[in-house]
């Protein structure tokens, strides 16, 4: 009797398994079409937002175009929907971006997708990955040095970027020109202005991005379970 019994609890676990397995199936296709989806509308408002330049010049050295609010909702994507959706946005953006505006090389627009998948990487192996307990009494001391790593990274990257870009871009030109404007461009406090410059715009866009966080909490809920 109680062999009989144990059987058919065990029957009905695993029709209740079963059913709950068909169910989550059932919701996939679901959730991958709202992430694709909600996806496909951050990179819109990103890309929109990457059309608003801020023209910074340094001395005669060299002018950029600031872009600060695409930066602010790729990163918000990542955190809503995840690394891959994140990356492809990520690299989709420079080319849209460019089909818009054609004030631009494709070689610009390369390195502006690897900049952005650049970011994106730091941004989640430095803030997603490495979870601190809230409750701990180090929690805002933690926060606080992983807020100004991943300024201090971002700022780096882009650095680092804009001059590659640049290098690559000069070698189009006369060697007579191309070192005349390396040099202006290298000059130490020429440098350390840039990154000054990418300093203040990752503490801004990372203020925001974090002020923006707890209220979409319920969305990576969603998206992410």
């Amino acid at each position: 009797m109680k062999v009989k019994q144990i059987l058919k609890f065990k029957q009905k676990i695993s029709c209740s398994c079963l059913k709950r397995h068909h169910h989550h199936s059932q919701l996939n296709p679901k959730k991958t079409i709202f992430k694709i989806c909600f996806s496909a509308t951050m990179l819109a408002i990103s890309t929109f937002l990457s059309l608003i330049e801020i023209k910074v010049y340094i001395f005669s050295a060299a002018e950029f175009d600031l872009r600060l609010c695409d930066n602010i909702i790729l990163f918000l994507s990542v955190y809503i929907l995840g690394l891959k959706y994140g990356i492809i946005n990520g690299l989709l953006q420079p080319w849209i971006h460019l089909l818009i505006d054609g004030n631009h090389s494709a070689i610009s627009m390369l390195f502006y997708g690897i900049n952005n998948i650049l970011l994106i990487l730091a941004f989640y192996l430095i803030y997603l990955k490495i979870n601190v307990s809230p409750k701990s009494k180090f929690s805002l001391l933690f926060f606080m040095i992983q807020f100004l790593f991943l300024v201090l990274i971002c700022s780096f990257i882009e650095l680092f970027i804009f001059y590659f870009t640049n290098y690559i871009a000069l070698l189009s030109n006369s060697k007579k020109y191309r070192i005349t404007r390396l040099r202006e461009m290298f000059k130490y406090y020429v440098i350390l202005l840039f990154l000054l410059v990418y300093f203040v715009k990752y503490i801004f866009v990372f203020l925001i991005v974090f002020f923006i966080f707890k209220r979409m909490f319920y969305l990576r809920d969603h998206y992410q379970t």
